[in-house]
């Protein structure tokens, strides 16, 4: 007599993913939406709004908070509470697919255009003054945000949610649905995954051999002028370094988003068959750990922000000696005894206030 299997749910693969889930999910959206708060905040300093490419990644911040809070921390509330979003009405199926999908598109394209900018400012410097400025890059993520909203609009009529038997409940097209439930999918994948990780590979591969290209060039001609003045060499290499800095940084982002999405993108496009309750378990553990790795993604980029950008590390510096010096610093008060009297001027509308003392001396004109 054969004997019976035991379930998925018994099996260790099954236990160690809800204890990843309920642990390690929830983790990584407090870290993630600390860290993206903080960036945003630093990033949006006056500043760092000089630089182009910044403002991409202060959208980037708010992109993947939403991305952490409408899955990450809505699957982890489904596993510890048993409360899904999506199965509340119609309505928040059809709204909660539309924000993550937004959400998920927007922070995979912003990486491609902040590697779009490193690009050209690394590979044509000259054409990136005029096509890169903050004005621009503002324009460009408003463009973006209309593509992809025209792009997935037809979530809110073509999700709906499916109430079965025995109070199961799913969000998904209709069966009758053919181009959702089939072409849809690898459309999908290709948009978020497929088509981004091309030119994010493309252009990262074209900046490190320009950057190598533009380093011995410039060490030759620094040595060239050194016999004219130093102060040109010195000049010319630290705008080299701040420069080079920056293009690590950010190829540093991009080479992370890269290998932490890959797994979700590879497991995609596998067709799973479960021939046996351990396999339907290890597959939930395979499928839990890709999943915890593209959440990652979503929360990990301050840390890199604070591990190789210098700039952003002393501007966060910064901006907590500015919080300090303000909560510690007294209020100017004002002297006792001193009196401000307004004086007329010759040209209209001009009033300097001049500060007088007790004895009538002048103390202070502004």
């Amino acid at each position: 007599m054969d004997s019976i299997e035991k379930p998925a749910k018994l099996w260790i693969e099954y236990t160690i993913a809800i204890l990843l889930v309920k642990y390690t999910m929830i983790s990584l959206v407090v870290i993630g939406t600390v860290g993206n708060l903080l960036s945003f905040v630093v990033l949006m300093r006056r500043r760092m709004r000089r630089n182009s490419v910044n403002t991409y990644l202060a959208i980037l911040s708010c992109a993947d908070t939403v991305v952490l809070y409408i899955s990450a921390f809505k699957t982890w509330l489904r596993v510890a509470t048993g409360f899904e979003l999506l199965h509340v009405s119609d309505a928040a199926c059809k709204i909660t697919i539309f924000v993550f999908m937004l959400a998920s598109h927007l922070s995979a394209w912003l990486i491609v255009l902040v590697t779009a900018n490193r690009f050209v400012a690394v590979c044509f410097p000259f054409r990136a003054v005029q096509m890169f400025t903050p004005k621009k890059s503002v324009l460009a993520v408003v463009v973006l945000i209309c593509v992809l909203i025209a792009y997935n609009v037809h979530l809110l009529w073509t999700m709906h949610l499916h109430e079965f038997e025995y109070g199961y409940k799913q969000c998904a097209p209709r069966l009758s649905n053919d181009f959702m439930n089939g072409p849809f999918n690898y459309i999908r994948l290709a948009s978020y995954t497929l088509v981004p990780f091309a030119l994010v590979m493309g252009m990262n591969a074209s900046i490190i051999v320009c950057i190598c290209r533009t380093s011995r060039q410039t060490v030759r001609n620094a040595d060239r002028a050194l016999t004219r003045t130093g102060l040109l060499v010195t000049n010319t290499r630290t705008l080299q370094r701040n420069k080079q800095q920056i293009t690590v940084m950010l190829l540093l982002v991009s080479f992370s988003w890269l290998l932490l999405t890959l797994p979700f993108a590879v497991i995609s496009l596998i067709n799973f068959r479960y021939s046996t309750n351990h396999g339907r378990a290890a597959t939930f553990l395979l499928k839990t750990t890709s999943f915890l790795l593209m959440y990652l993604n979503h929360s990990c980029n301050f840390f890199l922000y604070c591990m190789v950008g210098k700039k952003f590390r002393t501007e966060f510096i910064s901006m907590f000696c500015d919080c300090r010096r303000s909560l510690l610093e007294p209020r100017p008060s004002t002297f006792k005894g001193n009196r401000t009297r307004r004086s007329s001027h010759k040209r209209a509308g001009e009033i300097p206030l001049t500060v007088y003392n007790a004895s009538g001396r002048t103390m202070t004109a502004l």
